[in-house]
């Protein structure tokens, strides 16, 4: 392969930070100038284009100007394309034509950048990836361990329906959270009408006590940016569904229970299947992530070299979740469920009766009546974010 592009950027324009940062697709362009490529997706079917340019194309560094579900989309695409391309020179453990990945840090939650000690703005990880290529800066680098999830009939298991890579599956309780935390169709349209009837008023209103046209943009645009946010997913709304949890469990009402809505399924950890058929608590992690200070995956080492998944299944009652969360966020893990179990394995197959949803990297997915989570490619991130020279030329 002669002649490679040293760098490739995947802009996501409905990441949070780049929404705020309308300027974003121009500055970045300016930043890489003639080093690489930079491509804007408006859908995640769009990924799977410009993965396979980069890779035809050689590309050296791909950065994901996106949140965490941009960075999941895109490295699914970029492994398949890869394996659709070379397909004997690919394995799990030799990865010969992968490009470096970089967390751009553009997104809401941004495990992946933490854990790999990206801190700064997008704009300015972006200029030390610029400055490490036309220096040729030598660097060590961070192994991102993905799964790999696979789904299929079970009647059927030859027929793959779905393949995806990430680093933290979830379902049963985190489903259920997820799907009230992105909401709906009806949550859609009721923050649609909300829009309209407060536009409506609020312009009539304004006119009828001003009569001037500056104001009315000013109180417009006040109403659109209020609008916009309330149904929009984000730490608030996330909060007011915990908070709702919270006063249900408090008050005996029905909300809690359908946040902790079992999942029917046969669950199978390293070939021994467990002696229990219900799980609100479901999980797999490559990745030792820490969010809002607890480590759910706190087996997991920093670099997970030994490419282990740590693995939940689990029932727990809603008073036992709060206090399994408040054991992990004072420190004290080893979670010890009264129905489950929790430990590092290699692979995990749930089997249900019907198809449903899981979650990847806190993205909802469809699944079929099997899905198995194992261990994936180890992909790469180069350590040059924290110690570099100065950028001055």
């Amino acid at each position: 392969m002669v002649n490679r592009v040293p760098i490739g950027v995947v802009i996501n324009p409905f990441a949070k930070s780049n929404i705020r940062n309308g300027d974003r697709e121009h500055s970045v362009r300016q930043i890489v100038g003639d080093l690489g490529l930079v491509r804007l997706t408006h859908r995640p079917e769009d990924l799977a284009d410009v993965m396979r340019e980069f890779i035809e194309k050689g590309v050296l560094h791909v950065v994901y100007m996106g949140g965490d579900g941009t960075a999941q989309v895109g490295m699914t695409a970029m492994i398949k394309e890869v394996k659709a391309l070379y397909p004997e020179g690919v394995s799990s453990d030799e990865l010969l034509y992968f490009p470096y990945v970089h967390p751009a840090n553009a997104g809401t939650i941004n495990f992946t950048a933490k854990l790999a000690q990206i801190n700064g703005t997008p704009e300015e990880n972006l200029e030390r990836l610029v400055f490490a290529c036309e220096r040729g800066v030598a660097f060590e680098t961070f192994p991102l361990q993905t799964l790999k999830i696979i789904t299929y009939d079970k009647n059927d298991p030859s027929t793959i329906l779905g393949e995806e890579y990430g680093f933290v599956f979830g379902d049963g309780g985190v489903t259920n959270f997820l799907e009230k935390y992105y909401g709906n169709g009806d949550s859609v349209e009721t923050a649609k009408f909300v829009w309209q009837m407060l536009s409506f008023v609020g312009r009539h209103a304004e006119d009828f006590v001003t009569g001037t046209q500056f104001v009315t943009k000013r109180l417009d645009k006040l109403v659109d940016q209020t609008a916009y946010e309330i149904d929009r997913p984000g730490v608030i709304k996330a909060l007011r569904i915990i908070g709702k949890g919270l006063t249900s469990f408090a008050a005996r009402t029905n909300f809690h229970r359908s946040l902790l809505r079992p999942k029917n399924a046969k669950v199978t950890i390293d070939g021994e299947e467990l002696p229990y058929t219900q799980f609100n608590a479901l999980g797999a992690g490559s990745l030792a992530i820490n969010s809002i200070g607890i480590k759910p995956f706190y087996r997991l080492p920093s670099r997970n070299d030994a490419g282990n998944l740590h693995v939940y299944a689990a029932d727990l009652s809603y008073g036992g979740l709060i206090w399994t969360f408040l054991k992990g966020w004072s420190g004290r893990y080893n979670f010890n469920f009264e129905r489950g179990v929790e430990k590092l394995a290699q692979h995990m197959r749930l089997e249900t009766t019907v198809p449903g949803r899981y979650t990847l990297d806190a993205e909802l997915k469809n699944h079929s009546t099997v899905i198995e989570i194992s261990r994936g490619p180890k992909l790469l991130v180069p350590m040059i974010y924290g110690d570099l020279p100065s950028l001055e030329y």
